[in-house]
């Protein structure tokens, strides 16, 4: 009935208790949730107060200021304002105490017209957003002169092309503000000043925000420290130095979820680099990999859910045993591949032996010794840089006493 954010209902109060008249005046009303900050007129969202489509109601609920004195009357209507349109509701009476009001069709007239107090107000000027400040939020700010506005409706989306987002309503005197947002890069800020459903044109501005994302350098993702203990690796946020987030590490094993292995909620760590933890001391599957995921918790404690923020590459622990000791001989599938110029190449032993691995071209000629030497039980991962090779495939042969296991890889130039 009602589009999100394009109109506003206001509450007036019936001065003179004769009905709808010039003499009638906004009426401020007092929000319980937001700890008694004042509001003019309200926005249709979705949610808060329009609960869903064809009802009208109020959520949470709205407490009127002190009713007038005698023998002022304390008589109210509602106004729903648009671009063009105006309903007007009947007048009703507010007692002291708790109360619902009760509105039907048959207590609504409507004019297609705005409403004969709405003023189309100026257009924000100097809308600023933030860039890379913290990750899953972004501050903004904007300048109004105040004039016939009753409230700010504020807009965001992450994608140029895409429909804007509804984010919420801001009081007429509020200059500043910011909304959570799950995106890894661009957001863009739309704010309009309302007045009582006639809106100004939409001013809009760039930032940016972040989400976190496993190392790819140094000592990578994962190290292995021993026995069941690892040490997670994050790369360093773009430029912020802010993140009220939650992160947490999910253990998938053989490409499905084991579980969660580590959760950081800590505020003081939450733009660590690095953390230690432990995987579980069996695995159905040795092929395993850790699934990162960021939860916005900004505005003391609302989460906003970002799902799947990075993935590490496989990496093996042993099946149903200790991680870092293998049950078997094992060759795995190089990653990436196809590649250019580097993979890895990742094996595990099952007791302590001498061990070859060695890369060969389709000619079936040696170009490079990877390792050669004792090795000991467990998994082990090595990288190889294919620079100077001319792109075609190739084969990576393991060899450990009389065990031999062969796979071949694509480098692609």
């Amino acid at each position: 009935m009602f589009a999100d954010g394009s109109n506003s209902w206001c509450v007036y109060w019936d001065r003179t208790g004769n009905g709808v008249d010039e003499t009638d005046e906004i009426v401020p009303l007092f929000d319980e949730s937001s700890d008694g900050a004042i509001f003019q007129c309200q926005p249709f969202n979705g949610e808060i107060p329009c609960g869903y489509p064809g009802n009208f109601y109020s959520d949470p609920i709205l407490t009127f200021p002190n009713g007038p004195n005698s023998p002022d009357q304390p008589v109210y209507f509602l106004r729903v304002g648009g671009a063009n349109y105006c309903w007007t509701s009947d007048t009703f009476r507010i007692a002291e105490g708790y109360q619902v009001v009760y509105l039907t069709e048959g207590d609504w007239a409507c004019e297609q017209s705005p409403c004969g107090d709405a003023t189309a107000p100026a257009p924000v000027t100097n809308l600023d957003v933030s860039v890379d400040e913290e990750c899953l939020h972004v501050d903004y700010s904007f300048e109004h002169d105040g004039a016939n506005v009753t409230s700010f409706n504020v807009w965001v989306r992450t994608d140029p092309a895409s429909e804007w987002i509804y984010a919420t309503n801001l009081e007429a005197t509020v200059r500043s503000a910011g909304v959570d947002v799950c995106a890894d890069g661009v957001v863009q800020i739309g704010v309009e000043a309302d007045n009582a459903g006639m809106i100004s044109d939409m001013a809009v501005a760039s930032g940016s925000t972040y989400l976190r994302h496993f190392s790819e350098a140094g000592n990578g993702a994962i190290e292995f420290l021993g026995g069941r203990d690892i040490r997670i690796n994050l790369a360093s946020p773009p430029a912020g130095d802010r993140c009220e987030a939650l992160v947490w590490f999910d253990l998938y094993s053989g490409g499905s979820f084991l579980e969660r292995i580590l959760t950081v909620d800590n505020p003081e760590h939450q733009l660590e680099l690095s953390f230690e933890c432990q995987l579980p001391n069996s695995v159905p599957n040795p092929q395993c990999y850790i699934v990162m995921i960021d939860s916005s918790t900004h505005n003391g404690g609302l989460i906003t859910a970002c799902g799947l923020t990075d993935t590490t590459d496989m990496f093996l622990v042993a099946a149903d045993d200790a991680p870092g000791i293998a049950r078997e001989f094992a060759l795995a599938q190089n990653y990436p591949n196809p590649f250019n110029p580097s993979t890895t190449i990742e094996f595990s032993l099952p007791t302590d032996a001498s061990a070859e691995l060695a890369v060969y071209n389709l000619a079936g000629q040696e170009v490079a010794r990877l390792l050669s030497g004792n090795m000991t039980a467990g998994s082990h991962r090595v990288t190889w840089n294919g620079v100077g090779q001319a792109s075609g495939m190739y084969f990576y042969r393991l060899q450990a006493g009389t065990n031999v296991l062969t796979r071949k890889m694509l480098l692609m130039k």
